[in-house]
């Protein structure tokens, strides 16, 4: 079994091959172009580095998003990952339960879903705390 410390790695490791702190534009810092395709707004809560509200650009995943937020907390449970979509058509807001770890671990799409406008992320904690490590 790999520990909690093992995902972030993981994650790290993986927010380094996707182009994307550099290129995510703070709300003050944006200049729309001619063309641009406008950036779309989500928040993600819970056990993340900097929770908050952000954007990027549209085609973003899940994986993005926690890159943004300097990604999730050792605490932090990747297999429970509920994302709230809220621009739907009908209405109601969709909840959709995501494990990551699949995506991290096993490469799995389902684990690593498109970052909609107006969606709200929350990564919940562990009930159990990470092992501390002893030197």
């Amino acid at each position: 079994m790999v520990s909690k410390l093992g995902f972030t790695a993981a994650i790290l490791t993986l927010s380094a091959l996707l182009p994307l702190q550099a290129q995510v534009p703070k709300p003050s810092d944006k200049k729309p172009g001619a063309g641009a395709a406008p950036a779309l707004r989500f928040s993600i809560y819970g056990a993340v580095a900097k929770p908050g509200s952000y954007q990027l650009k549209p085609g973003y995943r899940l994986s993005d998003a926690l890159s943004c937020v300097a990604g999730p907390m050792p605490q932090a449970n990747l297999t429970i990952i509920r994302i709230t979509h809220a621009s739907r058509p009908q209405g109601a807001p969709q909840k959709v339960w995501v494990n990551f770890d699949d995506f991290v671990m096993r490469g799995k799409p389902s684990g690593n879903p498109l970052v909609q406008a107006d969606d709200t992320i929350y990564v919940f904690r562990n009930k159990i705390p990470p092992p501390r490590l002893v030197y």
